[in-house]
């Protein structure tokens, strides 16, 4: 029986059991009776949970929450909201809930690890390990996101974690050759729903532009349009421009309009030394640069190795520091069977399958198309059809393929591509160069 991971951050809890993935935002909307999503607090109120609570975040303000997981306590609440005390009861009917969603798509979750931020502190760990008691879900373990996350580049560097309101930057250090958690800031104001809402304002300003409609006058308007902007990015991860289309009005945003946001989170963290890794949730943002990314399977994958080196009978205390291993030493499944996940979120980059020969060099390892990735050091049909190859350690486009590939970069040339680096095929067809970890 494979062991649950319960990935804790606020903006996408996900619970991973193999390939399976189980998000949902760390959202709650009160008074909703559709049975959607739903579940019924102490005394007997209606809250619902999923990615149905999102799309009402802005018609509802009033009547939904997402601060529950990173204000986990049992202060009670200012106000009323379906019945709970605190927030520490949201978060059990949000933990209720998924993991209801997972048994019906996985079955009995019998075998619990939690990957938990940096920003969840001793306090709120304690508090959510009794919830998860109470639930009859105790865990076995307890591993720091940003160690899973830095272990599967095998180096120093910093983490970022996007949080509904905040970013949390964790430093990586080595020490004694284990890889070790290190002081961790926060960032307010930079979240993903503050992300979200720049983004959206941009848009907006780009939809008055071209079609005189405003999408921010109406509350219906407004919320079809931060409901697109997600799909948007993942599309510009590969393209230039996405289309959108809000109340009947069709227009279309650039990459280069919206990379503000990726690189005003970039200037914050500007002086960090070693690998950048991010979550998912920031891989695709047009201006962000970072080292590496990974799916929730592949971060599953990267703490059962770090599991496997402690024994059974060990305190559970949360997990800070792993001996440094080789990245290549974590196996991972293909791009196919990762495009079978039951994720509900767009994927922006696969862990496609990897051969240890990625490690010799630095550059990217895979080719991102329409969201399925390619191996290059593999030298797949999809990398040889933009004339990949790699030479003295560095991925270059054949000579005889250059005139019918363009590369969209400032920083790559045909000689010298880098990771994040976009091409453009004559026949329309268009990628994004990717290095995947393993």
């Amino acid at each position: 029986m494979s062991r649950f991971f319960l990935d804790i951050t606020d903006s996408q809890i996900a619970l991973i059991a193999g390939n399976a993935v189980i998000h949902s935002p760390g959202a709650a909307l009160a008074g909703a009776s559709s049975g959607i999503g739903s579940g019924v607090s102490s005394d007997g109120s209606s809250l619902t949970f999923g990615q149905a609570v999102f799309e009402t975040l802005k018609r509802r303000p009033l009547e939904t929450r997402t601060d529950f997981w990173a204000q986990l306590s049992t202060v009670p609440l200012n106000g009323e909201f379906a019945g709970a005390r605190h927030s520490a009861d949201i978060v059990y009917e949000h933990l209720k809930f998924i993991f209801a969603e997972a048994e019906r798509e996985a079955g009995p979750v019998n075998d619990l690890a939690i990957i938990a931020p940096s920003s969840l502190n001793q306090a709120q760990l304690e508090l959510l390990l009794g919830i998860l008691n109470a639930l009859n879900k105790p865990p076995s373990a307890i591993l720091d996101r940003a160690l899973v996350h830095q272990y599967l580049v095998g180096n120093v560097g910093v983490h970022l974690d996007l949080q509904w309101r905040q970013m949390v930057v964790t430093e990586m250090a080595l020490e004694n050759g284990q890889l070790t958690v290190g002081n961790s800031s926060t960032l307010p104001g930079n979240g993903y729903l503050d992300l979200l809402e720049q983004c959206l304002e941009h848009c907006a300003d780009v939809c008055v532009e071209q079609t005189r409609f405003d999408p921010r006058r109406s509350a219906e308007a407004e919320q079809l349009l931060f409901n697109a902007i997600p799909s948007a990015l993942a599309t510009l991860t590969r393209s230039e421009e996405a289309s959108l289309s809000v109340s009947g009005y069709d227009f279309k945003v650039s990459r280069v309009g919206l990379e503000f946001v990726g690189k005003r989170l970039m200037a914050a963290v500007d002086s960090a030394s070693g690998a950048v890794t991010v979550d998912g949730l920031l891989a695709g943002l047009p201006g962000l640069r970072f080292d590496s990314t990974a799916s929730q399977t592949t971060l599953a994958e990267a703490a059962e190795q770090i599991l496997s080196s402690r024994g059974a009978d060990e305190k559970l205390s949360r997990i800070s520091r792993a001996a440094l291993r080789h990245s290549g030493e974590i196996t991972h499944e293909s791009a196919d069977t990762e495009a079978k996940t039951t994720s509900k979120e767009p994927i922006v980059a696969s862990q496609a399958d990897s051969s240890s020969r990625a490690a010799d060099f630095a550059g990217p390892t895979h080719i991102l198309i329409n969201s399925r990735a390619y191996s290059i050091v593999n030298q797949s049909a999809e990398s040889q059809g933009f004339g990949l190859v790699i030479e003295d350690g560095t991925v270059k486009v054949a000579a005889d393929f250059r005139n019918q590939v363009n590369v969209l970069s400032t920083e790559s040339s045909f000689d010298r591509l880098q990771a994040g680096c976009r091409l453009y095929r004559k026949d329309g067809t268009e990628a994004l160069l990717i290095r995947v970890q393993g």
